[in-house]
């Protein structure tokens, strides 16, 4: 349970522009492809008549369901590989894919896409495997990564994308969760509200740890009590952890919008609503949509126990208060952009401004991205095909996904 989250990122334009830079990639197509950005540019700058823009509009997204539902699938089939036989090579999964290509229209900045994921698996597949070798034996491993042998017994879950450990010790699972390693020596003890707090969780994936290398590769599950027996509920939390790290191998790409860079260059209270929803969307509903999708794939979780769980506020003793945990960054992040005269003339409408969107609209959001699945759910989509349907798409875009597959299945 990730519930901690992700950092803020830098928008300037020149670390955008270097981020969008990528070496070019020699894919032969023996194939048209369908690039959506390529395809609806065209659209809007063709002249034509009423009639036949709506039929290029309905083709147009005709295709594009079919390749997001075909990209979805792919990414299934990556996955049953991968469990299959961990160790396959790079190659093999690329020629997986290539074999898909056509069906599908993928364009060349799409298998750039599928590479610099099949990359980022291989490389830290590598790792797992290398320090899992070195270190056979659980104790050591434990010793190697958090700086200390565990008090308890813990036992490790193979895994493909994560080293997978069960405490079955509270403050083995604590020294994880609360990066005790990380701390002045004098400051190691426990604190009953440390342990209190890592009580609440079932797990976590570790960020940080004494190799460097595995840092968001490690999950730790807090198994007190139940370590000799791998329950269906062990086995629940398991899926949700390594979830996040599947996660993390599909990147989501982050869109600056016309009024967002216009707020960052020229700020003005008429233009801040939008740089708000633009942090909101970039920062909490990441890791908000990274919940949603690891409960989903627990299966013991219900849509309204998700719901009820994320919305719950950090005072009621929920976990996933992100706007709570961050308020203080965001606010500064914002209001640091605008003049000390603005700022004092118009606390109350800011106030206001903060309240709406990080509150009202985020528990909107939520709303919809939870009856988007419920969607899914009811066109016959499995689990596994409605993460994967989701895996790349921003949170705001769920309910358009869904809107779209339904127009085409008319």
């Amino acid at each position: 349970m990730n519930n901690k989250p992700e950092k803020f990122k830098s928008f300037d334009k020149t670390q955008d522009k270097q981020s969008q830079e990528k070496p070019e990639k020699a894919f032969e197509l023996s194939y048209e492809p369908f690039d959506p950005k390529v395809e609806l540019e065209l659209i809007k700058i063709q002249k034509s008549d009423k009639k036949t823009r709506a039929e290029r509009l309905k083709t147009y997204k005709e295709e594009l369901i079919n390749q997001k539902e075909g990209i979805a699938k792919i990414q299934q089939d990556l996955e049953k590989q991968i469990r299959a036989n961990p160790d396959i090579s790079q190659k093999a999964l690329m020629n997986l894919i290539l074999f898909q290509a056509s069906t599908y229209r993928l364009s060349k900045n799409q298998l750039d896409l599928f590479e610099e994921t099949l990359d980022r698996y291989t490389e830290r597949h590598q790792v797992i495997k290398e320090f899992q070798e070195k270190y056979p034996d659980d104790r050591e491993l434990f010793k190697a990564c958090f700086g200390k042998y565990p008090e308890g017994k813990i036992k490790l879950i193979k895994s493909p994308i994560t080293i997978y450990f069960l405490c079955n010790n509270m403050k083995d699972y604590t020294w994880i969760y609360e990066e005790k390693i990380f701390e002045p020596e004098n400051k190691r003890e426990f604190k009953k509200s440390e342990i209190k707090s890592a009580k609440k969780t079932g797990g976590h994936v570790v960020h940080r740890c004494l190799i460097p290398s595995l840092n968001g590769l490690i999950t730790a599950q807090n198994a007190a009590g139940i370590l000799n027996k791998i329950s269906p509920g062990t086995k629940s939390i398991f899926k949700h952890e390594e979830q996040h790290v599947i996660k993390n191998l599909f990147e989501e790409q982050l869109i600056i919008t016309p009024a967002v860079e216009e707020f960052i260059y020229n700020p003005t209270l008429e233009k801040l609503t939008n740089y708000l929803r633009f942090l909101r969307k970039s920062w909490i509903e990441s890791s908000t949509k990274n919940e949603i999708l690891a409960f989903y794939k627990q299966e013991d979780c219900t849509l309204k126990d998700i719901k009820n769980t994320l919305l719950k506020s950090k005072k009621n003793g929920g976990l996933y208060d992100y706007y709570n945990d961050c308020k203080e960054d965001i606010e500064k992040r914002a209001e640091e952009k605008l003049t000390p005269e603005i700022l004092k003339k118009n606390k109350e409408r800011i106030k206001e401004n903060f309240k709406q969107v990080f509150v009202k609209e985020y528990k909107q959001e939520i709303t919809k991205a939870l009856n988007a699945i419920k969607a899914l759910k009811k066109m016959g989509k499995s689990r596994n095909e409605i993460i994967y349907l989701l895996i790349t798409e921003p949170l705001s875009h769920w309910s358009k996904l869904v809107k779209r597959i339904k127009e085409t299945k008319k």
